[in-house]
């Protein structure tokens, strides 16, 4: 499965906004976004899982390393504050926009069940 890669740019939008932009959202039925930091080995787990799913033309994935990015540290604040998650990776579930499932860590089966 393909990751896309949030920019700069997304993730300060998504600060001043307070959500991902619908834009980001849509074009799909389930739009997954994983938040990390690069040192987190769980993250290396979770990121493998997915890439390793086939292509499903219902589900996107979206990424950000925030640690390697010039807008992580306002972005860590804001999901730390807002999405109130202090823990990595963090992921959020999004069924044709709307917010429906976040977890820390999942298996390959708990994923493929939140996007089936």
């Amino acid at each position: 499965m393909n990751i896309i890669n949030l920019t700069s740019e997304q993730l300060l939008q998504t600060v001043e906004q307070g959500e991902f932009d619908k834009k980001l959202l849509c074009c799909t039925e389930y739009t997954v976004v994983l938040m990390t930091q690069s040192w987190c080995p769980q993250f290396t787990m979770v990121k493998r899982m997915i890439e390793k799913l086939p292509e499903m033309d219902n589900v996107k994935v979206l990424m950000t390393v925030y640690d390697k990015d010039p807008a992580g540290k306002e972005f860590m604040h804001f999901k730390e504050s807002v999405f109130n998650n202090h823990l990595i990776p963090y992921l959020r579930f999004y069924k044709n926009g709307t917010l429906y499932k976040e977890s820390n860590y999942l298996s390959r089966g708990a994923f493929l069940q939140f996007v089936q």
